[in-house]
């Protein structure tokens, strides 16, 4: 077993089609639809209008966002993950209204991109990797990029869920043949997941992986927001608009920008 792992998973190419592989199950194309429904129902959208995508990954929202109507420029850090983004767009029928850029969305707040966006959205991907401190720079960038009164949409997991039901140990297979055993423990200092991936391909040796992640309280996440120029609006718990409480898995915060 190979325990080599980069300093950033998202640039070793095992690990991403490992995920991709994975990805094809945990988010099927109905998710992904009742996941661009609700950006749409949680804002005041009109056709035509730009969107910010963070950690857009291979492109899923991006795409689905730019078949409705809307202009969309995606934000990752993984090379591997635009390259899918991008052959997806290739052999899609809205070429013209997505873009990807290859940058870190903590750096954003250093960044132009030389427009202005009605929406930014970063779904189940705030807090990976990220000290409070690149979360508010996440924020701040997010927020020197919309338009006055503009609408941001943070979905996490809840914490609370996260606690209540934790799971030290899981195992996954793939379609195409990847097993991944998964070991996660909680940090109560840092309020952290600290979880230790072994995947194994089809074919090879099996890699460790250690991936961590922030869990934000709703009062944090609201503090955040608030010092970065956000008012929040509204919590969700799921993304069919379903309230927020202990039992829902992800706590979704739409707000807006203060101005």
């Amino acid at each position: 077993m190979s325990n080599n792992q980069p300093e950033n998973i998202w640039s070793d190419e095992l690990f991403t089609k490992y995920y991709l592989d994975m990805i094809k199950n945990k988010y099927p194309a109905n998710q992904t639809e009742r996941e661009a429904n609700f950006i749409e129902s949680v804002t005041s959208l009109f056709m035509g209008d730009k969107l910010l995508d963070l950690c857009s990954g291979c492109g899923r929202h991006a795409l689905a966002m730019a078949k409705r109507g809307y202009n969309v420029t995606g934000v990752e850090l993984s090379e591997h993950l635009i390259n899918k983004a991008e052959k997806r767009l290739k052999d899609s029928p809205v070429t013209d209204q997505v873009s990807f850029i290859n940058d870190d969305v903590t750096k954003l707040h250093e960044r132009d991109l030389g427009t202005k966006f009605r929406a930014a959205y970063t779904l189940a991907s705030l807090g990976y990797y990220m000290s409070d401190e690149d979360v508010e720079n996440t924020l701040k960038g997010i927020y020197n990029h919309l338009e006055s009164q503009g609408f941001l949409i943070v979905d996490v997991k809840n914490r609370e869920h996260l606690l209540r039901n934790f799971k030290q140990k899981d195992w996954v297979k793939t379609k195409n043949g990847f097993t991944c055993f998964r070991y996660t423990k909680f940090d109560f200092e840092s309020s952290c997941t600290i979880n230790y991936k072994h995947v194994k391909p089809p074919h090879g040796d099996e890699v460790m992986y250690s991936q961590w992640m922030r869990a934000y309280t709703l009062k944090e996440m609201f503090t955040i927001m608030t010092k970065t120029g956000f008012s929040p609006q509204r919590v969700y718990g799921n993304f069919k608009r379903g309230p927020y409480d202990i039992n829902s898995q992800r706590m979704i915060v739409v707000a807006t920008k203060e101005s």
